[in-house]
């Protein structure tokens, strides 16, 4: 990795960023051999390469001749590089780095680059962020469909004209039988059990912007498997949308639905919060408002 070849001081520092102004104001640190972030999924992929490809200048002759040794030699590993100028002004220990930008043809274009990178045939790609929430159906829509058409009756409220006791404790989105369902977050398996109302149910315990929630799921169409404690990954697909339990046996093919649950201890009953309230993702990507042919 760039940062431990010979030539290239194996210590960590500080660097200064040149800002729009021209201004050397905006340090961070370096670490020595350092990829990138650690919350993209795909740094793995480029563990052995380096990152930055350093124009260097330094007022001394001696040293910049060994950086740019250390940096252009064919057998280090650089297929994959950022274009930036890095340099020094005198009487500054700190590394000064410039970020060129983009290029066409060979000519710089000194737009600036955001989580661009070039690699070795010279395609520029982003690097993709780990995802932290997935929701737990595709296109998310409520249900729609009960003895009349009443999307309202679906959403988390204590409220509700229409429901049992005024109160809806979860959200429930359509998920005709058989839709995967996914794991909202990374996390563990916590207290699968069998419900007599609420049929198959699993709970992932998990952290949404860094708070820990414990997330519910009923009427699954088959018995989990999952075991409390084991181990999932956001996106997974956890199981399948049944009709079991006694709240959704008799439910007609258009009623068939995830009841899906926030909440904020590991509890079988009580403290739960509304999903669109704390949730941004749901409180954006569920339709509120579903059209009747859309759940036929």
């Amino acid at each position: 990795k760039q940062g431990k070849e010979k030539g290239i001081e194996e210590k960590d520092g500080l660097i200064t960023f040149k800002d729009e102004d021209g201004n050397y104001k905006t340090k961070g640190e370096v670490k020595v051999g350092a990829l990138c972030e650690k919350h993209y999924i795909n740094v793995d992929d480029y563990a052995e390469t380096a990152i930055y490809k350093l124009q260097i200048d330094h007022n001394n002759k001696t040293k910049k001749e060994a950086w740019q040794k250390a940096l252009e030699g064919k057998d280090k590993k650089t297929p994959l590089y950022l274009l930036v100028e890095g340099h020094t002004v005198p009487g500054q220990e700190e590394i000064n780095i410039n970020y060129h930008g983009d290029s066409e043809g060979g000519e710089i274009r000194g737009e600036a680059i955001k989580n661009l990178w070039l690699d070795s045939d010279g395609n520029w790609f982003e690097l993709k962020r780990k995802i932290k929430w997935h929701n737990p159906v595709l296109n998310p829509q409520v249900r729609g469909r009960y003895a009349i058409w009443a999307p309202e009756r679906s959403i988390h409220s204590n409220n509700i004209k229409g429901r049992a006791k005024g109160k809806h404790d979860g959200l429930d989105l359509y998920a005709p039988e058989g839709t995967p369902l996914y794991a909202v977050v990374s996390g563990e398996i916590y207290d699968p059990y069998i419900s007599g109302s609420y049929g198959n149910t699993l709970t992932i315990k998990g952290f949404y912007n860094g708070i820990e929630y414990y997330f519910f799921y009923a009427h699954l169409k088959d018995k989990v498997t999952y075991k409390s404690k084991d181990k999932v990954e956001v996106g997974d697909i956890i199981g399948y949308s049944g009709k079991t339990g006694s709240s959704a046996k008799n439910l007609k093919a258009n009623q068939v639905h995830l009841h899906f649950e926030v909440r904020t201890k590991g509890t079988r009953t009580g403290n739960r919060v509304n999903p669109l309230e704390k949730i941004a993702e749901l409180k954006t990507d569920v339709e509120l408002n579903p059209k009747e042919k859309d759940q036929l």
